[in-house]
């Protein structure tokens, strides 16, 4: 009381009267002390546990709960599985004093000494006999078994039936009942088994086995037994086929088989799932047979005895012909996704999501039938029941790109601008969760300004570049300053060589400020001095292409984040513009460049400078055209040297 009173005093009533209640709970334990308020002694602990509920481990170590008790009551809960242990090494020991020493088992093996038991090479049934014994029921051994199918031993399926062979001829057969039987699981791991490692024949040939004990059952004849439960063993033979070079057609056999297996036994269990259908649909897409998987899916919809096809069923039939090359399969994409809309208000699971409308837009794309891919994806924006992905956009620039029409980089800006309008408008609607982060992804950028690179609008790349940088989230690579730098090069604009020289020296400039990881991300590679040399190359100021190719080879030299090598890109654009320049000594420099180049690829072993066919044949056409015929004699016979066809 004289601990609350000040607490009370100060106006704190709700926390003074959590501290009573506590109070009282501790005075109740340290006089009665219920084993209610500390369930670890009903269940048994370890003295170090009891010390976790001080202060009533004293009051039990007393005289309310003995150590002693603790510890049989923890005994009790363990001593059937040190028996089984117990039971097991001594089994073990014994068989293989009389058997010789185990050998290594593969990783994740369960029971490993069985798996030693029940090799093909060294069949023992004295052996295999004493080893079973020590399983304790079915559940254990199909266990076991599964864990030999799922590991990386090439020879577990023939171990599996090696197991089910034995019980099936020394349990079964001589009358004797023990605690292992043959049933419908333990074949089912053992299709499994060889289904896993694409054993497609082996594992259809067991299924064959349980099919006819499975009738022998039915007829009352002597070998019965088994009863197929479900579907699942057909299921992995025929993914064990559908991996296989000829599968679609095995797979469409099976499928037929389940049907009339269904129908004729009244048992909807064992007929085709739609996971079976989608198997076989894949594997006729695979085969190359995809009108008759067109045709099968149509039998779905149709066909009332078979089951409903799901979006992943048209999804495969999607991706199928948005990757064929038929001028029909953007009309044919279309109208799949036609069909799944009209379904989707009588079967939900029907309805399109987005990678059905990905493989609508990347039909599209394949055909540069960009203005058609841009209407869908409006489409899909305007009714704002699936929200397009960065790969739905990325599909609609491409298609633009592809279509080659001189509005291309205009349409792209303007979808990237629209990515930008709808990511906070969507995170708005759907609580934060957008098909994308909060600015669109790099990749997207790069289509943008590998459009503007193409025409040569600098200005425009940069300032994207710049809008780039000063968004927190996203940093652009050195492959977007890359096509910032070929845009000013292919521009008309009279200062390109300068803006591209300012863009390599502020890259410089901050792979120096950020050390480190970040740093690489701005650090100029051999695609960026190309760029800048060709600036100055394509309108005749060799002597500065030449400077940026020395500096070039300085920044080669540090070697200390980026290594931006010369090839034999750089030299031939320094060639190029010295052969077209009036410079005096504009035929030695361009001779002492092809010697230089031949060097560098002997002493240092830089492959990528060596000069090939391309580039002599360039040089020699472009002292052809400026000097005497005389001087062409000297890269000819540099070819020759080197070996050059």
């Amino acid at each position: 009381l004289p601990v609350l009173l000040p607490y009370q005093m100060a106006g704190c009533s709700q926390l003074a009267a959590s501290l009573i209640v506590w109070c009282l709970l501790v005075f109740l334990t340290e006089s009665f002390g219920p084993p209610s308020l500390c369930p670890r002694f009903e269940l048994g602990s370890s003295r170090r546990q009891q010390s976790l509920c001080s202060p009533l481990s004293s009051k039990l170590s007393e005289g309310i709960w003995s150590q002693e008790e603790d510890d049989d009551l923890a005994t009790s809960r363990t001593d059937r599985r040190r028996r089984y242990t117990a039971r097991w090494d001594n089994n073990r020991s014994g068989i293989n004093g009389a058997g010789g020493g185990a050998k290594e088992t593969p990783v994740g093996v369960f029971q490993p000494y069985l798996f030693q038991v029940f090799d093909p090479k060294q069949k023992d049934t004295k052996k295999r006999a004493q080893a079973l014994a020590l399983i304790e029921n079915d559940r254990v051994l199909t266990s076991t078994l599964s864990s030999w199918a799922k590991s990386r031993a090439s020879d577990a399926p023939e171990r599996c039936y090696e197991v089910l062979d034995h019980l099936r001829k020394h349990h079964n057969s001589s009358g004797r009942r023990g605690a292992l039987s043959v049933n419908a699981f333990l074949y089912s791991v053992v299709i499994n088994a060889y289904a896993k490692r694409g054993r497609a024949e082996e594992a259809e040939s067991v299924l064959r086995e349980v099919i006819e004990r499975s009738v022998a059952n039915a007829t009352g004849s002597q070998g019965g037994g088994i009863i197929m439960k479900n579907n699942y063993m057909y299921n992995s033979v025929i993914g064990a086929w559908y991996k296989t070079k000829d599968g679609a057609e095995h797979c469409n056999r099976l499928l037929t088989e389940m049907e009339r297996l269904s129908q004729s036994t009244g048992r909807k269990e064992l007929g085709p799932d739609i996971g079976t259908y989608n198997t076989v649909l894949n594997a006729l897409v695979v085969g190359g047979r995809l009108e008759e998987a067109e045709c099968l899916l149509r039998d779905m919809l149709v066909d009332v005895n078979k089951l409903t096809p799901n979006n992943l069923s048209f999804n495969c039939i999607l991706k199928a012909w948005s990757q064929s090359s038929s001028s029909d399969a953007p009309e044919r994409c279309r109208r799949l996704l036609d069909a799944m809309k009209q379904l989707a208000d009588e079967r939900r699971e029907v309805t399109p999501n987005v990678v059905s409308h990905g493989y609508v837009l990347g039909a599209y794309e394949q055909h540069a039938r960009a203005q058609d891919a841009e209407n869908l994806l409006r489409e899909m924006i305007s009714t704002g029941t699936v929200l397009p992905s960065a790969q739905c956009f990325s599909s609609v620039m491409k298609a633009w790109l592809a279509s080659g029409v001189d509005e291309a980089p205009d349409r792209c800006l303007r979808l990237l601008g629209v990515m930008e309008h709808l990511s906070v408008r969507f995170r708005k609607r759907h609580n934060g969760d957008a098909p994308w982060t909060k600015h669109p992804p790099i990749p997207l950028y790069k289509i943008v300004l590998g459009a503007l690179a193409k025409v040569g609008r600098g200005q425009e790349a940069e300032t994207l570049i710049l809008q780039m940088l000063r968004k927190s989230k996203i940093v652009p690579d050195v492959e977007c300053f890359n096509l910032v730098a070929a845009a000013w090069s292919k521009s008309d604009a009279d200062d390109a060589p300068e803006r591209c020289r300012r863009l390599l020296d502020g890259m410089m400039r901050m792979t120096e400020k950020l050390q480190g990881g970040r740093g690489a991300t701005f650090a100029p590679n051999t695609e960026t001095y190309n760029a800048v040399i060709d600036a100055f190359a394509s309108r005749g100021r060799a002597k500065e292409a030449e400077c940026v190719l020395r500096d070039m080879q300085m920044a080669a030299a540090k070697a200390d984040i980026s290594n931006p090598l010369p090839d034999a890109v750089s030299f031939a654009t320094v060639m190029t513009a010295w052969s077209k320049s009036d410079a005096d000594d504009a035929r030695e420099r361009c001779l002492h460049l092809l010697d230089e180049m031949q060097e560098l690829s002997m002493v240092s072993g830089n492959q990528r400078v060596e000069a090939d066919v391309p580039s002599y044949k360039f040089v020699i056409g472009a002292l052809a055209d400026r000097w005497q015929p005389v001087e062409v004699q000297h890269p000819i016979q540099s070819m020759n040297t080197t070996a050059v066809p």
